[in-house]
């Protein structure tokens, strides 16, 4: 595995940091030291920052190279992260699609800027690092400005899209598009966003090959919709040398143990988009600002062991502060990286060849830029997950293959052609009302079994299950079923005259259509604020109950957890054809036991211990649960292995 960690040219502690970059590497937390250059430009003419801060290097190089350890450089800024600048360079500076104004950051277009950074990667080449590393700034699109339209970039679409407009006129019509040929507008805009971006990239490298061709480089890529990531990685990596690139999933100042699937959801998404050319892929295993107010040892743990079961191969591990001389903030990291090398290293042995199982969210294997619902950078939401499967301990996963049980939600149909559409409905799904109403304008409409309009009616009292009833799903419309096929799975109501119990429409449906696949459509939508009243229409024992039903029809439940409490839960066949479960306690509660429902016959389980050898677990069957006699602690994931 590589593991680099991004180190500080602290020369007041070289004793120090060199000691401790040396016990990192002999303990297995990490397989080289970074140095952190700062090459935005300032100043005119331009400040030469790279050979300011060689002088720095070169002692610290120096110093590990006598004892016998090789080191390399992060650039950790080259356009700017966006933070003010002390001087302003005379360079064309990013300029807002979104309102006009230049940031803090330069556009990659200008050709002083180019000649600049190639200076300074020669620079930083000529005190031989034996690796350079490109930090995530250098990005254009995935920043909540939407990219750049600066006069350079809007004279460079002129000449892909032919025709002159302004910022304004662009912004307008990539958001407001009215006809395919606004859609082309979308498409050259894009497109020459990415193409200044690796041209930049070009000049870093060009600027390394000058001096030394044989420095091996790295990128770190920005968002699940990468901004031509894996193209910049493979120029950034040079010829010759494996394209080493790191993810952004980072998990920056975790309020708590949910939403880990946020850092699985980015992962994939990038690993799904990069692995045919990708050699290595790192985990953004940031705990910024480095100290455990912020992110604690065990969300460390959880984050590196998730990012590897979804494709990661090693790690940025960036677990030093840097600003401060404060080394206490990293002992629990090192000490937690350390104590699981082997586990980890097993994990990454085996990932490739896993054939995972259960409830999958759907992930493309190409990027994809709505300007029209720009919800977020990243276009596409991960509700199901967060909001309701990762709290259920319903195990899920995230694939572009068409198979098992797709949950669709919003607009993540727009990912896929209508062949792969009806793939996805001849098998089974459960679908968002969202998504089943895309569906239905893409035509669709006969594979689910129902219309959808919005409610205009009286007040939605509740929606049950059952007897039992639960707050109607968040944006509720009203499910109207084409066919007496269509199965009410849930039931909306109206309270009238405080007794009567009003039947509305279905809350949940089932259809089994002419295709062979098995559809549910929801009346509302998976994502919902977690406060007492938004959330819990999901999070509730009558709705996991039919979760698991609806999972069950399709023969897509190969395991679960039955109780109350949240457990993220994944699971797969491995090559030796034993059920990998990965057992994530993300509640505040911790447990004696842990408890699985299983219902195929077995004849051993295993867990996998920190140095990476399997080892027996003591079980028992009560209640219909396997019952196993190891603790659950809060973000201490288990990997458990049934025979």
């Amino acid at each position: 595995m590589q593991l680099f960690t991004i180190m500080s040219l602290d020369l007041e502690h070289i004793d120090e940091i060199c000691q401790d970059i040396k016990e990192q590497i002999e303990t297995g937390v990490a397989t080289m030291a970074l140095f952190l250059f700062k090459l935005v430009p300032e100043g005119n003419p331009f400040i030469d920052k790279a050979a300011i801060t060689c002088k720095n290097y070169d002692i610290f190089r120096d110093r590990l190279k006598e004892m016998g350890i090789e080191c390399g450089v992060l650039v950790q800024c080259t356009i700017g992260h966006g933070y003010k600048l002390n001087q302003m360079p005379d360079i064309q500076m990013y300029t807002s699609l979104t309102e006009g104004k230049e940031l803090y950051v330069g556009c990659p277009t200008d050709e002083k800027f180019k000649k600049y950074i190639f200076d300074q990667l020669a620079t930083i080449a000529r005190h031989k690092p034996a690796h350079i590393m490109v930090d995530d700034d250098l990005r254009l699109i995935q920043r909540p400005q939407k990219g750049c339209a600066c006069p350079n970039h809007l004279k460079l679409l002129k000449e892909a899209y032919g025709e002159e407009l302004t910022r304004e006129e662009l912004y307008e019509r990539l958001t407001n598009p009215k006809t395919d040929d606004d859609l082309r507008l979308t498409e050259c805009y894009v497109k020459t966003q990415q193409d200044s971006v690796l041209e930049f990239a070009k000049a870093i490298r060009a600027g390394i090959d000058s001096v030394d061709p044989t420095i091996p480089g790295s990128y770190c890529g920005v968002g699940a919709n990468f901004d031509s990531g894996v193209e910049v990685a493979q120029v950034i990596s040079g010829k010759g040398h494996p394209v080493t690139l790191r993810i952004n999933n980072g998990m920056y100042t975790a309020k708590g143990a949910r939403g880990l699937s946020n850092a699985m959801f980015k992962a994939a998404s990038q690993v799904e988009k990069t692995k045919h050319i990708a050699t290595d892929i790192l985990a953004e295993t940031d705990t910024c600002p480095q100290l455990r107010y912020s992110t604690s040892a065990a969300t460390l743990h959880s984050h590196f062991t998730i990012s590897i079961l979804e494709g990661c191969t090693g790690a940025k591990h960036w677990i030093t502060r840097l600003a401060s001389y404060e080394p206490e903030s990293g002992v629990y990291y090192r000490r937690k990286l350390s104590e699981y090398k082997g586990y980890y290293e097993y994990l990454a042995s085996i990932t490739k060849e896993l054939k995972w199982l259960g409830a999958r969210i759907p992930v493309s294997d190409k990027s994809f830029f709505d300007y029209t619902n720009w919800e977020s950078s990243d276009n596409i939401p991960n509700s199901w997950a967060e909001c309701v499967l990762e709290r259920m301990g319903i195990p899920f996963y995230y694939s572009s293959k068409h198979e098992n049980c797709t949950f669709f939600e919003c607009n993540q149909d727009k990912l896929f052609s209508d062949d792969e559409i009806l793939s996805i409905l001849s098998k089974h799904a459960v679908l968002s009302v969202e998504s089943a109403k895309n569906l239905i304008k893409r035509g669709f409409g006969e594979y689910i079994g129902v219309d959808v309009k919005k409610w205009e009616g009286p007040n939605l009292t509740n929606e049950t299950v059952g007897k039992n009833r639960m707050a109607p799903q968040n944006e509720t419309c009203e499910l109207i079923p084409l066919s007496d096929d269509v199965t009410e799975e849930s039931v909306v109501y109206h309270l009238r005259d405080g007794k009567y119990f009003d039947k509305l429409f279905p809350g949940v449906t089932t259809y089994k259509n002419k295709l062979g696949g098995i559809v549910h459509v929801f009346s509302g939508v998976p994502k919902g604020n977690f406060d007492h009243v938004h959330a819990f229409s999901m999070l509730n024992q009558s709705r996991k109950k039919l979760m698991v039903n609806l999972l069950k029809m399709g023969g897509n439940l190969p395991i679960y957890y039955p109780l109350d409490s949240e457990i993220l839960l994944k699971a797969a066949i491995t090559p030796d054809d034993e059920l990998l479960v990965a057992y994530f306690n993300i509640s505040l509660d911790c447990d004696d036991k842990m408890y699985l429902k299983y219902d195929k016959e077995f004849s051993s389980i295993k867990y996998l211990d920190k140095d990476g050898t399997k080892k027996d677990c003591k079980y028992e069957i009560k209640d219909g649960m396997i019952v196993i006699d190891r603790q659950s602690i809060v973000l201490h994931p288990e990997i458990l292995f049934i025979k």
